[in-house]
C-alpha cells in the first residue's frame, strides 16, 4: 500500500520530506481513505487478531510434526510470526540438511544466512506463512525424513 509515517526532529523533517517526494511523490488519496477506514473501525485489529490465531495454528501443526525428532532438532523462538526456528543438534549438518530438503522440494534457509559474522548456533529457517496447514504438514514430514537420515549416517 506505500502507506508510512514518521515522527522526526525537526532538523530531519526536511531531508526526510525531500528523500520521500523522491523516492514517491505521494500516496493516493483512496488508499488513505481506505485505510483510515479500517483503522477507525477496527477492521484492521479484527483481521490482526485473525491472521494471529491461523499463523499461530501453522505453527502448532509444525511443532506437532517435527515433534518425533525433538531428540535431533528443536524448534525454537515465539510462538507467533510466519518463521520458525528450527535448531539442530549440533552434530547435524545444516548445510547439507537444506541441500537434501531442497532436493526433496522443500526449500529451508540455514540460519547463518541471518548472521553477518560467525553463526553462534545450528539451523534451519523455516517460512511456513503462505503454506496452506496440509503443505506445512507434508513439508515437516519431508524435512523430518531428510534429518533422521542425516542423523543415521552420523
Amino acid at each position: 500500500m506505500r502507506i508510512g509515517y514518521l515522527l522526526v526532529p525537526p532538523p530531519l523533517r526536511e531531508p526526510i520530506e525531500r528523500l520521500k517526494r523522491f523516492s514517491d511523490y505521494h500516496t493516493s488519496w483512496p488508499t488513505q481513505q481506505a485505510l483510515a477506514i479500517l483503522l477507525s473501525e477496527g477492521h484492521l485489529d479484527r483481521h490482526i487478531r485473525r491472521m494471529r490465531h491461523h499463523y499461530a495454528h501453522k505453527r502448532q501443526v509444525l511443532k506437532d510434526t517435527l515433534a518425533p525428532i525433538a531428540h535431533l532438532a528443536q524448534l525454537c523462538g515465539l510462538d507467533a510470526g510466519l518463521h520458525a526456528y528450527l535448531e539442530l543438534r549440533a552434530d547435524l549438518d545444516a548445510h547439507c540438511v537444506a541441500q537434501d530438503a531442497q532436493a526433496r522440494g522443500i526449500l529451508v534457509s540455514t540460519i547463518d544466512t541471518c548472521y553477518m559474522g560467525t553463526p553462534d548456533r545450528n539451523g534451519l529457517l523455516l517460512g511456513y506463512g503462505g503454506l496452506s496447514a496440509q503443505d506445512v504438514v507434508r513439508g515437516a514430514l519431508i524435512l523430518r525424513e531428510v534429518i533422521e537420515q542425516q542423523a543415521g549416517s552420523v
